[in-house]
């Protein structure tokens, strides 16, 4: 009768401290990302950085700010001049159709005040009405670039992922759909600069 009268005690105080553990305030996400965010890490934790294979891609060069980068074959780059800065644009080349045909990725490049690296702060300052959820520094690209990646979103648009950088003056804005981020993750991860 002792016996079961433990076992009874020992099963309500594992239950109520089961409670308890369940009820406690759990640390959110985004502080986890803010605990490791001043720690750099390679880029192949979070975000692929080769694309599968070099017959699948195609090698994009932009001459006036001497960088290049590989691309999905199945898509074509424009450029074209915006606002204070330069845009290339690539898009699914409607010819060859994709499961997503909606996959896009985009780089505004504008003169940038500051050498770097880009941070959340910053761009709390000079945006303040833009969303930065998760935000965290990464090393990507062939020249090892210092980069902060994030997730955004405008009202009634789709959320974004966003991997931004400074180099020579110049800030490298690089947008894509969130659900997109394993080939934008490939797209930066082979960002050289010529």
């Amino acid at each position: 009768m002792k016996k079961l009268f433990i076992i009874t005690i020992l099963i309500i105080a594992t239950g109520i401290a089961f409670f308890f553990w369940q009820s406690a305030p759990k640390e959110s996400s985004q502080d986890n990302w803010q605990s490791i965010s001043n720690d750099l890490i390679s880029p192949g934790q979070i975000l692929n950085t080769e694309l599968a294979s070099k017959k699948n891609s195609q090698i994009y060069t932009n001459q006036k700010y001497g960088f290049s980068f590989e691309y999905p074959e199945e898509m074509n780059i424009t450029e074209f001049e915006e606002a204070e800065g330069d845009m290339v644009l690539a898009q699914i080349s409607k010819k060859e159709p994709m499961p997503n045909d909606n996959a896009w990725f985009q780089i505004f490049i504008s003169p940038f005040d500051e050498e770097g690296p880009m941070t959340a702060e910053r761009i709390g300052r000079d945006l303040p009405e833009m969303m930065v959820e998760e935000p965290q520094n990464v090393i990507t690209g062939k020249d090892n670039i210092s980069a902060l990646i994030f997730f955004s979103q405008e009202p009634g648009m789709n959320k974004t992922r966003e991997v931004w950088f400074v180099h020579n003056k110049y800030l490298y804005q690089v947008s894509t759909y969130a659900e997109l981020d394993e080939m934008i993750g490939k797209v930066t991860g082979s960002w050289s600069f010529i």
